[in-house]
């Protein structure tokens, strides 16, 4: 539970193996494109898609991407069984990416996984910022001090209530005086 480790894969596949390679990463589902000049990943909304912003006009294409750590070796597979064994698979770790090629935490994405209840503080941590991949995933504890807060400012509204009626009745019965 919590926030899931994503590696970073690079594929280098040869041009005229990667549609097959594309269409083998779609059915996995777990594969994240890097879009290519800092492109928002709305702009593609297919591997396809992504595939003609990478510069894939010679003999080898260079695809890198994001993938959660128990899918790693789902995506290695899909991509050898894509290209019939005719890739070169890197896969690194978010440490390595940090130390060797200079990417800060800020820019490793995190995936979350919680339960049923937890899932539905998860919009409400997002609406302030994502956590960075090794920070404390706040989920729990927002989910813990919300309801707290909730249920004191329910409780409030209820003796407000309360003494609001009270205060009523009493000016009616001072009235009827």
């Amino acid at each position: 539970m919590g926030m899931t480790a994503m590696l970073n894969i690079e594929l280098h596949v040869r041009a005229a193996d990667s549609n097959s390679v594309l269409q083998h990463l779609e059915e996995t589902g777990s594969f994240q494109v890097i879009y290519p000049d800092g492109a928002p990943p709305d702009s593609c909304n297919t591997l396809e898609l992504a595939l003609q912003k990478f510069a894939g006009q010679g003999e080898e294409l260079h695809i890198s991407g994001w993938v959660p750590a128990d899918k790693a070796e789902v995506v290695s597979k899909a991509v050898v069984a894509g290209s019939a064994g005719r890739a070169s698979i890197e896969i690194h770790s978010p440490e390595e990416c940090r130390q060797e090629k200079g990417i800060s935490s800020e820019d490793i994405p995190v995936l979350f996984r919680h339960g049923k209840f937890l899932s539905g503080f998860r919009p409400m941590v997002q609406s302030y910022a994502t956590p960075c991949y090794g920070d404390i995933d706040p989920t729990p504890f927002a989910a813990f001090f919300f309801i707290c807060f909730f249920s004191l400012m329910f409780g409030d509204l209820g003796q407000g209530a309360v003494i609001f009626c009270l205060g009523l009745a009493m000016r009616n019965a001072k009235k009827g005086f």
